[in-house]
């Protein structure tokens, strides 16, 4: 994440949600944003391999997510 935004974790924790978790702690807390209102969530990825962590938030969080 430090990468991505070249600012240390800690200073970005301050002004907007972070999460680097396991698809079934991922979801959960997605759900906790769409629960309280969100009606528009941003999903960044922090790694390199963005296409690749798109498909496995497609297959393994957003369908958890959408279960919830």
């Amino acid at each position: 994440m430090e990468g991505y935004y070249g600012a240390p974790n800690e200073s970005m924790s301050r002004i907007q949600s972070l999460l680097a978790a396991p698809a079934g702690r991922c979801a959960p807390w997605l759900q906790d944003f769409i629960s309280a209102g969100a009606q528009t969530v941003v999903i960044r990825f922090g790694g390199p391999d963005q296409t690749g962590q798109l498909e496995r938030c497609a297959r393994d969080v957003l369908p958890l997510v959408h279960d919830a």
